[in-house]
């Protein structure tokens, strides 16, 4: 699971993460408390294009590279509520890259 390269929604409340745009391909990622809401750890993360991960997947003797959108299951839906997975949903703002060794 990575950051997802085309995500471009800064401003969307995701409960429990707040992601901000620091400029180029830089972002802060803030892990909040769930309950207050407070933030409990921050971390500055580049995030880099499709292009760049599949060039480096290349490089490396991997083959067959593709991306998959991620959904909560179906458990996690019912813990949590519909309301608080929709903004994941609808934004991904993580993704997942596949790559095999060839």
């Amino acid at each position: 699971m990575i950051l997802n390269p085309l995500f471009s929604a800064f401003a969307t409340d995701y409960f429990i993460r707040r992601i901000t745009k620091l400029g180029s391909n830089k972002v802060r990622i803030e892990f909040l408390d769930l309950t207050p809401g407070n933030v409990e750890m921050t971390m500055e993360k580049y995030r880099y294009t499709n292009g760049e991960y599949e060039r480096a997947a290349a490089n490396g003797g991997m083959r067959s590279e593709s991306w998959k959108k991620l959904f909560a299951t179906p458990d996690a839906v019912e813990k949590m509520g519909r309301s608080f997975w929709k903004p994941c949903h609808e934004n991904q703002p993580y993704s997942l890259f596949i790559a095999q060794k060839e």
